[in-house]
C-alpha cells in the first residue's frame, strides 16, 4: 500500500505518541500483541539492576581535561555537550571514578532539577563524568536491557511515579532509595530486544523526518 508523503512523516510520531500516552500495562499488552511476546514480570528497579548511583556531589575546580556534565546535557535520549560545557582536571575525574566506572551502554536518568530525561551512555574519546543531577543505572544483563529501561522510564505511568516521589525544595530531586523502589514491567531479554528494535525504528523515522 502506498502512503502519501504528507502522511508518512507524521505516522511514526503518532504511533510513538499512542504508545507513551497509554498506561504502563496497556502499552505492554499492545506491544506484546503486536510482537507476540509472552509473560511479563514486575519487579523493583533495585532487584533487576547492579548499579543505581548518582553523579559526584563534590566540589571540583574548573580545569581542562574531562567534562563534568549535568541534567541539562541530557536531551532527547542523547548526551549533548560542547567545548563550552564545564571541564575539570584529570585528577578530579579519576577521583570521581575511584569507586565505580561509567560503562558503555549505562542508562542515564536526570533526578535533580529537570526530572525524568533519559539517555544511554556511549563510550567516546572524551572523558565524561556527571554531577549528582544524573543517575547512572545498569541493568543485570541476564534480566533487563538498558535500552528497555530507558524506554520504560518514558512511559507516563513511571513519569507520574517520578513526580510523586520527587522531594520539593529549592531544587526538586529524587532520592536514590525512592528510585530503586520503582517497579518495572519486563519480558525475557529476547522479547525485550524485539520491542527495543521496534521503538528504535520508530525513533529513527521521527528523527529522519524532523
Amino acid at each position: 500500500m502506498r502512503v502519501g508523503n504528507s502522511i508518512l512523516p507524521s505516522f511514526p510520531r503518532t504511533l510513538m505518541a499512542i504508545f507513551f500516552s497509554l498506561r504502563c500495562s496497556q502499552v505492554f499488552r499492545l506491544i506484546g500483541h503486536i510482537l507476540g511476546t509472552g509473560t511479563w514480570e514486575q519487579r523493583k528497579l533495585k532487584e533487576i539492576t547492579s548499579v543505581i548511583k548518582d553523579g559526584t556531589h563534590g566540589t571540583h575546580i574548573e580545569h581542562y581535561g574531562a567534562y563534568l556534565l549535568s541534567a541539562k546535557n541530557i536531551l532527547s535520549n542523547r548526551i549533548v555537550y560542547s567545548k563550552n560545557d564545564r571541564q575539570i582536571s584529570i585528577n578530579d575525574f579519576n577521583k570521581i571514578y575511584k569507586g565505580y566506572s561509567l560503562n558503555d551502554g549505562d542508562f542515564l536518568l536526570t533526578i535533580v532539577g529537570t526530572i525524568g530525561r533519559t539517555a544511554i551512555y556511549r563510550q567516546s574519546k572524551d572523558k565524561i563524568a556527571f554531577q549528582r543531577s544524573v543517575a547512572i543505572i545498569r541493568g543485570k544483563e541476564e534480566i533487563i536491557d538498558n535500552y528497555f529501561l530507558m524506554f520504560s522510564f518514558q512511559l507516563p505511568t513511571i513519569k507520574k511515579i517520578l513526580q510523586r516521589v520527587t522531594s520539593i525544595s529549592a531544587q526538586p530531586g529524587i532520592y536514590l532509595r525512592d528510585l530503586s523502589n520503582i517497579e518495572v514491567w519486563y519480558p525475557v531479554i529476547s522479547e525485550q530486544q524485539k520491542i527495543i528494535a521496534l521503538l528504535k525504528n520508530i525513533c529513527n523515522l521521527i528523527a529522519a523526518n524532523e
